[in-house]
């Protein structure tokens, strides 16, 4: 079969129509790649403060059984950050602000048969208000 020199000349190369079809696919395909690595680092940066605010809370309560008769006289209490009396407490909300964004915290304790019920709220602002709340008894 014989090809003509006009057939050979409209079939060599690509069209300017299939590269702009072909730039906009693998555009596109950036475009959600890149997305996709955002909502990743987001959604890890999450479960960082999360974390961070977990170990906080543990590091308080484990703080408040050490020194169980300050627990008990209410030296743990506090209403927000800015009402830390006790050097231990004030180390503490140190912690707190150096690992959260904008971190604050609220102590309850209220007696609970042989010991001390506590309840420990630590909240942070990343993007908007986010709150980890644990209960133990010490």
């Amino acid at each position: 079969m014989l090809v003509t020199a006009a057939c050979a000349r409209r079939q060599r190369g690509f069209t300017l129509i299939e590269i702009l079809v072909t730039l906009l696919i693998v555009s596109s395909g950036l475009l959600g790649f890149a997305a996709l690595l955002n909502k990743s680092i987001v959604s890890n940066r999450h479960a960082y403060l999360v974390s961070q605010a977990t170990m906080l809370a543990y590091d308080l309560t484990e703080r408040m059984r050490a020194n169980r008769a300050g627990a008990l006289g209410g030296v743990y209490t506090l209403a927000s950050r800015e009402a830390a009396s006790h050097p231990d407490a004030r180390d503490w909300v140190e912690a707190l602000v150096d690992a959260l964004p904008d971190g604050d915290a609220a102590v309850s304790t209220a007696p609970s048969g042989d010991g001390l019920a506590v309840t420990i709220t630590i909240k942070w602002v990343d993007g908007q208000r986010q709150s980890f709340t644990t209960q133990t008894t010490i």
